[in-house]
């Protein structure tokens, strides 16, 4: 919003789009038990039978410390380029969740251009191909086809960046607008 009147990009839209819930905290991120018919539940599966000579914890990887977001991030990429394979199916199945959020957000604002953004970005060699293939029906229709989904080039940065930038370019247009601290003598 500007002089009280919204602001458009070039198609139309307006902007970031900073949180979109694409699965309720009310759906467990789990697969629930089937219920058998007349109510009841399936019996829980036997325990898997371990190898002889696999040590269960040796091949465990450590838990990821979520106090440092940057290092945790990290940490998670490190794994993803070693190809774990518990960190691959997360981040698979995280890129299907943000293909809906970016399926949302291109049926109601129909941008030209997506933008994985901050630490997504740096995730985005193991998201985009989800996103691509979770928004592939969505770009066969007309009014979607020119949809582009790319990781963002500013890091965590780019909000913090962005406001800076409209703060000075507002400065910089309407300079006498801007107080002006009196000095001290």
């Amino acid at each position: 919003m500007q002089d009280g009147l919204g602001e458009q990009a070039r198609r139309g839209g307006a902007g970031e789009v900073g949180h979109i819930i694409v699965q309720p905290a009310r759906t467990p991120l789990l697969v629930r038990p089937r219920r058998l018919p007349g109510g009841g539940r399936r019996p829980a599966r036997p325990a898997p039978r371990r190898r002889p000579g696999r040590n269960r914890d040796r091949d465990r990887e450590p838990a990821i410390d979520p106090a440092d977001p940057d290092a945790a991030l990290e940490e998670l990429v490190r794994r993803a380029e070693n190809g774990a394979p518990g960190v691959l199916r997360l981040l698979t199945r995280t890129a299907v969740r943000v293909g809906a959020a970016a399926e949302t957000i291109a049926a109601v604002l129909n941008p030209e251009l997506l933008v994985l953004g901050g630490h997504f970005a740096r995730l985005s060699p193991w998201l985009l191909p989800g996103v691509h293939e979770t928004t592939a029906a969505l770009r066969a229709v007309a009014a979607y086809q020119d949809l582009e989904v790319r990781p963002g080039r500013l890091g965590p940065e780019a909000a913090a960046r962005g406001a800076a930038l409209l703060v000075g370019e507002y400065i910089l247009d309407n300079p006498t607008s801007t107080p002006v601290r009196p000095r001290d003598p």
